[in-house]
Parts: C-alpha cells; structure tokens; sequence
C-alpha cells in the first residue's frame, strides 16, 4: 500500500509535509508525490500549480522519508521500484494498469474478476523484468541506486508491443 498525493497550491508545503510523515509515522507507507501539471486540456487548471519552493520542499522531505538521508532524488515522478513495481491501479473505467499513470489496461473489471487479472499479468503489472538489474541497461545495471530507481533519467512504460520498454533519457 502506498500513500499517493498530488501536490497542488490547495495545500500547502507544510500540510503535505505533514501528510507524508504522518503516514511514515503511523503507518509505515511511503509516499507516492505527483505535483499536478496543468498541460494539454488541464491549461486553464495553472493556478493550481504549486509554486516552485513549495515544490522542492516537499519533494526533497519526500526523498528524506522514502530513502534515507543523503539519497539522490527521483525529482517529480515517483516511478520508483516501491510504486510501480508493488502494485496495481483501477481505473474509473475499469481497466486494471501497472501504474497511475499508465492507461493501457491489461484486464477490466466489469469482465473479469481482480484476482484473475492480476493472476494472469502479475508479471506486466509489476513491471517483473526490471526487478532483476540484469536486465538494466548500462550504466544503470551497476548503479548504487537502482535498489530503488528504475532508471536514472528514465521511467518504465507499457507499450503493446513490448509491454515493458524504456522512455529516452531525461537530459
């Protein structure tokens, strides 16, 4: 289970910090942050956009909480091994995907059963080939972070051709 936020100017840093921890505190549960990005139709949405030192405030007490002191950042897309290759998503249509923001569903619910999708696609929805760092591309494969990081840079997509595939770096 992971506590999943989007970070918006309706809350404030302080509040989220406080969410994060709270549930690090008393639950255990790492946070999943995604800020809101008022891009495409969502462009009308910019107020909602939090501002930039309330952005780096939450993220870096996220790092903190989620990895430990002195680890490196996944900046603004929790695409870590902790999130999207634990668990799955239901979308409001039905579809069963790896991930939130991954809309290429492998099952619906409103013709199969949760336990028979995930029973048949545990494997694509976890993400099954990047747990094993044999199957990183360098230099990734011998990175000190990949206990937790994807990919330096990077982030895993689902496509239909090879259900697990790699996104161009990131700069």
């Amino acid at each position: 289970m992971i506590n999943c936020i989007t970070f918006t100017s309706l809350q404030s840093a302080e509040d989220a910090i406080a969410t994060m921890r709270w549930w690090m505190r008393e639950k255990g549960i790492r946070t999943c942050l995604t800020m809101f990005n008022p891009a495409g139709k969502g462009e009308t949405l910019r107020p909602l956009a939090p501002a930039a030192r309330d952005t780096q405030l939450v993220y870096e007490e996220r790092d903190r909480l989620n990895y430990g002191d002195g680890a490196p950042s996944l900046s603004a897309m929790d695409t870590d091994k902790f999130y999207c290759g634990t668990m799955a998503t239901v979308t409001f249509t039905g579809d069963v995907t790896p991930c939130s923001v991954i809309r290429q569903g492998v099952g619906n619910l409103r013709s199969t059963p949760f336990r028979g999708i995930v029973d048949a696609h545990l494997g694509d929805l976890v993400h099954a080939p990047l747990h094993d760092v044999r199957n990183m591309p360098a230099p990734c494969d011998s990175c000190q972070n990949n206990s937790h990081c994807w990919v330096a840079g990077r982030a895993p997509i689902t496509t239909a051709a090879t259900r697990t595939a790699w996104t161009p770096s990131a700069g």
